[in-house]
């Protein structure tokens, strides 16, 4: 992008590749406008998108050109791969008790929020599904009363009223979102017209999920490591947590819990952005026989970094992201549930010399109310900065330039980071 900015044809230029274009990160999809703008005055240019879960129909559609010439997709053959044995928390009846009575608490309270979602998701949609048959109804009997009589125009009225309590919304009216948390509630014993089996604790502390996630994580990872040093393997388990304050948490359990035999075979690693690149290579060292290395990551263990030796992966299911707070007219970074996208990433990370297993720290109904692909971030984060960037690189205006993004922000969040910049 930078190379843009002084050269806006990219003379010389002749193949533009960019990796993990899934990450749909701000800068990604700013740099995807300018390319595409770019193709229409160089059409010799090739622009090449690469990813392991690319959603290929829909950046087709973004780059297809104006004669609705299709854009081709290549699928690349990988290396054989060793099969990978996937266990979601519902499957972990097995494991040690200690494990498996984290794992139940953690079910229980995946199954309560689900609910919980379900019912606000609901309740909202219910809601504006009224709004959109009342305003239906009330411009049916504007137009009635333009054509006929004074007394009919009254009688009409009456008649198209709308009663919220008989309205009649069928699941099939519902959007895909409400459908899929629908299936994920009844996978797991409940449905839209009635309640999971735990009601009453339906508003469960999201804290409270991940204060048990990294615990069941921990305990996991120690149950992990010594099943593997007792068969006589060695390699890495690579544990999935948000942030750097789960990753501490969870060596502080690894190094407490664990007795002097466990300590001596294992080899905790830390992975996080922050952690300097001389530590983080350490992660690259193959283990030591009669050891595993427990790899502590962040999501930059997803695809930024490729550890070859992995054995196992431990995937809590969650991820920390910057959001834009309107309420507080702030940024700030918030733990949310991974994608489907990003759990395919998790798991491909095992498997790769030897076959492998992968523990997910949520149940098959979490996995399919999971969104498909994380947000795009341009549609979540503050635009001061891209629309500094689109000034800069633009003739276009700012508004312009942005609608003309794979999934544009709003036109009040575009609004609302001008006037903070005026």
């Amino acid at each position: 992008m930078r190379r843009l900015v002084n050269d806006s044809f990219l003379d010389g230029i002749s193949h533009v590749m960019i990796d993990e274009v899934h990450e749909r990160d701000i800068n990604t999809d700013f740099l995807l406008i300018l390319l595409r703008e770019l193709l229409e005055k160089r059409p010799d240019l090739r622009v090449i998108l690469m990813s392991a879960t690319l959603d290929a129909e829909s950046f087709g559609k973004y780059f297809s050109s104006g004669n609705g010439e299709a854009v081709p997709v290549m699928s690349v053959p990988t290396k054989p791969r060793h099969p990978v044995e996937v266990m979601h928390l519902e499957e972990m009846e097995n494991l040690p008790n200690h494990v498996r009575d984290l794992s139940q608490s953690l079910l229980r309270l995946h199954d309560q929020q689900l609910q919980l979602e379900l019912e606000v998701a609901l309740s909202e949609e219910k809601a504006a599904m009224k709004l959109a048959a009342r305003s239906d109804a009330e411009d049916q009997s504007k137009n009635l009363s333009e054509s006929s009589s004074s007394s009919d125009s009254d009688d009409s009225d009456s008649d198209d009223d709308v009663d919220d309590n008989n309205a009649d919304f069928g699941l099939q009216s519902y959007s895909p979102r409400l459908k899929a948390l629908n299936d994920a509630v009844s996978m797991r014993g409940g449905n839209i017209d009635g309640t999971a089996s735990n009601r009453q604790h339906r508003f469960s502390d999201k804290r409270e999920i991940g204060e048990i996630t990294t615990k069941l994580l921990a305990n996991l990872a120690q149950h992990v490591a010594q099943e593997e040093t007792c068969a006589g393997r060695k390699g890495s388990i690579l544990c999935f947590l948000p942030g750097l304050d789960e990753i501490k948490e969870a060596t502080e359990i690894l190094q407490k819990e664990s007795d002097r035999a466990l300590k001596a075979s294992m080899n905790i690693i830390p992975l996080h952005s922050t952690i300097p690149q001389d530590e983080q290579q350490k992660v690259f060292i193959p283990a030591a026989e009669g050891t595993v290395k427990v790899i502590l990551a962040t999501n930059i263990a997803e695809s930024s970094v490729t550890i070859d030796d992995v054995i196992a992966v431990i995937d809590g299911g969650l991820c920390r992201e910057m959001n834009w707070s309107a309420e507080r007219a702030m940024s700030e970074m918030v733990t949310v549930p991974t994608s489907k996208a990003s759990a395919t990433q998790r798991l491909g990370r095992a498997g790769r010399v030897a076959p492998g297993k992968c523990y997910r720290l949520y149940s098959k109904g979490q996995h399919h109310a999971m969104l498909e692909r994380p947000q795009p971030e341009i549609q979540r984060t503050a635009l001061e900065a891209t629309c500094l960037n689109t000034i800069n690189m633009t003739d276009k205006g700012v508004e312009a330039f942005l609608s003309c993004a794979m999934d544009p922000p709003s036109h009040s969040d575009v609004t609302l980071a001008m006037e903070r910049l005026r």
